[in-house]
């Protein structure tokens, strides 16, 4: 008898941390992205005395997990394989609660979490671009990943009509795009960081640059390659990325990442402007996978000052 109990304690927890509306909906929240208490507390218009006794509650039964950033703790949802007892009792759980929408409160008020993110990066970019390129030379200077993504332009793309890249910096990533595909796309939320690709445009009549977001970008399936060097931890919402990229690459397109692997020198929010201190690879790859983008190619580039950098390339697949 005593091991029967032993054997039902995990779904006990699990049912006492999912029996409470407030903690469903966190559940349902972290399903879209990663949040601090702060936003959380924003979003879910609940006092952070009590969403942290919640939190407590949920990564105890093994269900969130949280990792630093900075001066802030965010909170994600569990790898589902931590609690193998209980691992089919959780999926089924997590299917039930995401076939629900958010409330119409919660959706408005992730958005202007986002926005609020974007714009804390933009006022940053905005006020110390010539200073950023310094310090970003300092982590990675373009050199390490530019003649990489270069040649995986060439060989993973079977169309070369269209090509975009975001952030493009220094330019030395879009000079081959230019070479290579018959139009492209340049574009930085911030003018001020357009500068190198501008003075390409000159006389590079296949390239156009626009001062934009990624995000407002419109349109489906207009592009064979997408390239996103040391951006996406600058990015407010990396999950929404793969989702914008699927939708924008065509079928059989390619995007390119290159960016810090996981890290622990929070300087660089503040000195950067960074969101994130870098990813783990297998964050990137299930958050490509959800959105319908398969890994083909990955490389750890270099590691400088403490820095790994990784490269990976996704190929998109049809959904229709």
């Amino acid at each position: 008898m005593p091991a029967l109990l032993d054997a039902g304690t995990g779904v006990v927890a699990l049912s006492r941390a999912m029996g409470d509306p407030l903690r469903a909906t966190v559940m349902r929240l972290l399903a879209r992205d990663s949040f601090n208490v702060r936003e959380m507390c924003e979003i879910l218009n609940v006092a952070q005395s009590a969403l942290s006794h919640h939190l407590k509650l949920l990564a105890n039964a093994g269900l969130v997990e949280k990792h630093r950033e900075a001066n802030s703790t965010f909170y994600r949802r569990a790898d589902e394989t931590t609690n193998a007892s209980v691992r089919s009792a959780i999926c089924s759980l997590l299917a039930s609660l995401d076939s629900e929408p958010l409330p119409a409160g919660c959706v408005a008020g992730i958005k202007h979490v986002a926005a609020q993110r974007r714009r804390r990066s933009q006022e940053f970019f905005s006020a110390e671009a010539d200073a950023l390129a310094n310090q970003q030379a300092q982590i990675c200077n373009s050199n390490v990943y530019a003649p990489l993504l270069d040649s995986l332009s060439q060989e993973l793309t079977r169309t070369k009509a269209s090509a975009l890249e975001i952030g493009p910096g220094d330019g030395s990533v879009l000079q081959g795009l230019c070479a290579r595909f018959e139009q492209v796309l340049a574009i930085d939320s911030v003018d001020s960081m357009l500068g190198s690709a501008y003075e390409l445009a000159t006389h590079a009549d296949n390239l156009t640059v626009v001062n934009q977001t990624w995000e407002t970008l419109k349109g489906r399936k207009r592009f064979d390659l997408i390239t996103a060097a040391m951006v996406l931890h600058h990015i407010a919402q990396p999950d929404a990325f793969f989702e914008q990229a699927h939708r924008l690459l065509s079928d059989d397109g390619v995007l390119l990442i290159a960016d810090l692997d996981s890290h622990d020198q929070d300087w660089v929010v503040e000195t950067c402007g960074d969101h994130w201190l870098g990813f783990h690879a297998d964050q990137l790859d299930a958050w490509a996978e959800e959105h319908h983008l398969s890994l083909e190619r990955d490389f750890y580039l270099a590691q400088r000052n403490g820095f790994r950098v990784h490269a990976r390339a996704y190929r998109a697949q049809s959904t229709s």
